[in-house]
């Protein structure tokens, strides 16, 4: 019995030629890069080593050169087995590390079994390792290497290797039927772990023998059994919610008499009387004389979604709510707050009209700071009643000198500042567009 050797960190791509060369009844071994294979081929000592190019860890260049080197594996042949290289490409470095053929994915796998008989029934030992310059060999080992790191070569690759390796197990295996009833099964597996997943389930009407079979799915989101409920046009309507037992009823007849599909959404109770929102589809499937055979569709559960939104439905409400109430209470603190200060500003400016030749100057100068800061504050009450109102009015965009809007702030600060000695730098900030009564605020 032939001992080959696999070498490729693609599962894929190993169990393609794993499952070609069985056939012929070799004894098969496999590894996922370099370093692996150099330990299975000094301790198994293979016939043949088929082995990809561009592997992590150790790709296949520095496997065979490593192989080479080693005294009780020399002489074993290789095989070269890649997609990322082509073979004009390859072969200059695949002849220095002594490896005389290449296979390029994708191949048939009658070629494939063909060069590996070849190969093995070679009588002369495999080209030695010739004394390359290191260095030149890896400045044309890494210049492979980066031209030819392609994520999407890797995916096609894979496709193509998953395809031929179908299309050969296809063509040899005697018992067809039952590994693709299998593959029929892991698919129907995989297809209700789907709809688990996004809580969709699935159903067919077969409209003369009134019978109809639900997805697990579909079981799991009305809370039943196969076991304890016979599905059927009636039983099913049993579950719906009596409130929209009528309109479903009409729906679905509609369909099926006009042949066309429908959308609704429906509410089920049940058997423990929860309630729970579904969003169905379904269509009409009919003869080739246009009689309606079976009508087949999908429901979801989206009773999650629906509760998300009435939240959001009722939490809109409240914002409104508190929108007003915030609006109003501007309002009354705006009146509250404008009496006293027209009281300061007119009293103020009184005193300064009938009083400020008898003032002092610095009484004079403080006077007119009274004046300004109470007109700047009805200002700001002024803005912070618009800033209540945000929601409902359009920013006042204009051009703003952030500069500018920084000193102004520090006029009115100024006050904070006295007896202090504080400095001040403003850098050169570029304009912007903004409502310059917001930012001031």
């Amino acid at each position: 019995m032939v001992t080959i050797l696999i070498v490729d960190n693609n599962p894929t791509n190993r169990q393609f030629l794993v499952t070609l060369l069985g056939y012929s009844g070799h004894r098969l071994l496999e590894a996922a890069d370099g370093a692996e294979a150099l330990e299975v081929a000094r301790a198994e000592r293979p016939d043949l080593i088929i082995s990809d190019v561009l592997m992590p860890a150790m790709d296949g260049f520095e496997f065979v050169r490593c192989l080479r080197a080693d005294p009780a594996c020399a002489q074993t042949p290789v095989i070269f087995y890649t997609a990322t290289y082509h073979e004009r490409e390859a072969r200059a470095l695949a002849q220095a590390c002594g490896v005389q053929h290449i296979l390029t994915k994708p191949i048939e796998p009658q070629d494939v079994l063909s060069i590996v008989d070849a190969t093995l029934g070679l009588s002369s030992p495999p080209v030695p390792f010739p004394p390359t310059p290191p260095e030149e060999f890896d400045r044309e080992h890494l210049r492979l290497i980066m031209n030819k790191l392609s994520e999407k070569v890797d995916e096609l690759e894979a496709a193509n290797l998953r395809l031929t390796a179908l299309v050969a197990q296809l063509q040899r295996e005697a018992s067809e039927r039952m590994r693709a009833e299998e593959e029929l099964r892991n698919r129907e597996k995989q297809l209700s772990e789907a709809q688990r997943l996004v809580h969709l389930g699935s159903w067919e009407w077969d409209v003369p023998t009134n019978r109809v079979n639900w997805s697990e799915e579909l079981y799991r989101i009305y809370g039943l059994s196969p076991q304890e409920f016979r599905a059927t046009y009636d039983t099913y309507l049993e579950r719906v919610h009596p409130g929209d037992r009528e309109l479903v009823r009409k729906v679905i007849e509609t369909a099926y008499r006009d042949l066309k599909p429908f959308t609704l959404e429906e509410r089920i109770v049940r058997p423990d009387g929860t309630i729970r929102v579904l969003h169905s589809q379904g269509e009409v499937v009919a003869d080739e004389n246009g009689q309606p055979t079976k009508m087949i569709g999908v429901c979801q559960d989206v009773t999650e979604r629906k509760q998300l939104e009435q939240r959001i439905v009722e939490r809109t409400a409240q914002l409104e709510d508190a929108n007003r109430d915030l609006e109003a209470f501007s309002y009354s603190v705006s009146h509250d707050l404008h009496a006293p200060l027209r009281a300061i500003n007119g009293f103020s400016r009184i005193l300064q009209k009938d009083y400020e030749p008898h003032l002092p100057s610095d009484a004079r100068r403080y006077l007119g700071m009274i004046r300004d800061n109470t007109q700047r504050m009805g200002k700001l009450i002024d803005d912070l009643l618009a800033f209540s109102r945000l929601g409902r009015q359009p920013l006042r965009k204009e051009t703003v000198s952030p500069a500018n809007l920084v000193r102004h702030a520090l006029i009115d600060l100024r006050a904070e500042r006295e007896g202090r000695r504080v400095e001040i730098s403003i850098g050169v900030l570029p304009a912007c567009q903004a409502d310059s009564a917001l930012l001031h605020q």
